[in-house]
């Protein structure tokens, strides 16, 4: 590292959306996890869930590059090819499936004529089946026809090639929630498309679709739509461990300093031989007070993640560009801890941005959870037991009227449960003086809201300076490291 120059430290940390990260430099720090697996495996639909922020495009894009590497057919939709596909509110489900049928399988035309033809005007026009077998089949025998007549781009004569060999088709839709607002009309949408595609494949493997939907997104329908139980064993469920989190961010620094390294001998290694690899980007130790006093840097820094790796690469971009402002080639304390309320108040700012559409008044919400002057005063301001979380909830409906956007009955135990589910709050209990954190991805069922299964509550430490910017040096004595 001679500078954390901006080119550099994305060049080091990776962009924030994959559809942006340089393909070859995509390809050379991708991390390859069991979900990668699972998405890429010879089956006809793999829907890939999880919050923002977690690479849910990441391995979408990956998986495509390697198709289109191997010369496989490969088409990648975006939300503008399906933007006039099923947008009345007013028509019956079926219609709506249909409509999504239709508008599917001539994108997918469309996207093939454009890819592989040198002349629009020689594709054969007619009407084509909306099932993988009619439109497959139509598809080979409009390429075999421009084939004889020496037609198809020389560039893509190989995929033409092979696809005729195989009649294999992937198709990738990712960012499919844009514009998402949580209402009925939306819910019934992306239920349909999801029992669309399950139309289009059938028991064939010949059209394989690959999808990314927010975790948020999916249990909303998954919730309203008895059908969704069909696409239960095409879910993948997209979620990190701390220590997966850490290799990651390894493997990023090691191959930007041109070292080869493998994901999986990181993850065999001890966590702290693992974060002697950050040495060359971050002083080891937190020079800080209270429970951070002295504490190795990457507990620091997985305690301010949400298990979503593009909160560490956001947290050390900004703290590289503040290192940069002094001259400094490595990451001090000081440089971290200039930018822990910027990002504190940037990570609540997108979880009202995510989620307002479900809960409009979410940001009343979030902002009633700020400890009182009381509440400070302790070391477990912030720390919740069931009953606790249920009054503080109580308290804050008394002087503002909540609703949830697709008509769900607003409850202390329904916000409670709305907390868990977008992470502001994590699950907690202390065994053998340490703290196990659970998320909602990983045990949905802890904050039932007729089961206590005597988990306490927690607002995540990522939110609290934003929460607390009066008294930030306090924050220091009140939070458990992970």
């Amino acid at each position: 590292m001679q500078t954390f120059s901006d080119e550099n430290i994305q060049m080091l940390f990776g962009v924030e959306d994959a559809e942006n990260e340089d393909p070859d430099r995509l390809k050379a720090y991708f991390f390859r996890n069991k979900a990668y697996e699972n998405l890429v495996g010879n089956l006809p639909i793999r829907i890939l869930v999880g919050h923002k922020g977690v690479g849910k495009s990441a391995l979408l894009k990956i998986a495509y590059l390697e198709d289109q590497n191997q010369n496989n057919l490969a088409i990648w939709l975006r939300p503008d090819d399906l933007r006039n596909v099923a947008t009345s509110d007013n028509r019956e489900f079926n219609s709506i499936i249909q409509e999504w049928k239709n508008g599917i399988s001539d994108v997918i035309l469309k996207k093939t004529h454009e890819a592989f033809i040198s002349n629009p005007k020689e594709w054969a026009g007619g009407i084509f089946p909306k099932n993988a077998d009619g439109l497959i089949s139509a598809i080979s025998s409009n390429l075999q026809k421009m084939t004889r007549k020496n037609l198809i781009k020389s560039t893509s004569q190989y995929v033409v090639d092979n696809f005729l060999a195989n009649k294999t088709i992937t198709v990738y839709m990712d960012d499919l929630d844009r514009g998402w607002e949580a209402r009925k009309s939306d819910i019934k949408r992306i239920s349909a498309l999801l029992n669309a595609i399950r139309d289009i494949v059938g028991h064939g493997k010949s059209l394989k679709f690959r999808l990314g939907l927010r975790s948020d997104v999916y249990f909303l329908v998954r919730t309203s739509d008895e059908s969704t139980d069909k696409i239960e064993q095409n879910i993948i469920w997209l979620t990190w461990s701390n220590h997966e989190i850490l290799a990651l961010m390894v493997k990023r620094i090691e191959t930007f300093l041109g070292k080869k390294i493998d994901e999986n001998q990181l993850l065999q290694l001890e966590q702290w031989r693992l974060a002697k690899y950050l040495d060359s980007v971050i002083e080891p130790n937190f020079n800080g007070s209270g429970k951070w006093h002295n504490a190795p840097i990457h507990r620091i820094l997985l305690s301010l993640t949400r298990k979503r790796p593009r909160d560490l690469v956001k947290l050390l971009s900004s703290s590289a560009r503040e290192a940069h402002k002094s001259a400094r080639e490595i990451i001090l304390t000081q440089d971290l801890k200039s930018v822990f309320e910027s990002y504190s108040g940037e990570r609540l700012q997108d979880i009202v941005n995510e989620f307002r559409s479900e809960l409009p008044e979410v940001n009343r919400l979030l902002y009633g959870m700020r400890a009182t002057k009381k509440e400070r005063q302790t070391l477990d301001s912030y720390l919740y037991s069931n009953d606790q979380l249920i009054k503080k909830i109580r308290n804050i409906r008394e002087g503002c009227s909540f609703r949830f956007t697709n008509g769900h009955t607003v409850t202390e135990k329904s916000l409670a449960e709305f907390l868990y589910k977008i992470d502001f709050i994590t699950a907690r209990r202390t065994e053998k003086d340490l703290v196990n954190r659970k998320y909602y991805d990983q045990s949905r069922q802890l904050q039932s809201q007729f089961v206590d299964f005597g988990f306490d509550w927690e607002v995540h430490p990522a939110y609290r300076w934003a929460l607390q910017p009066e008294s930030i040096g306090n924050l220091f004595e009140q939070i458990d490291l992970d």
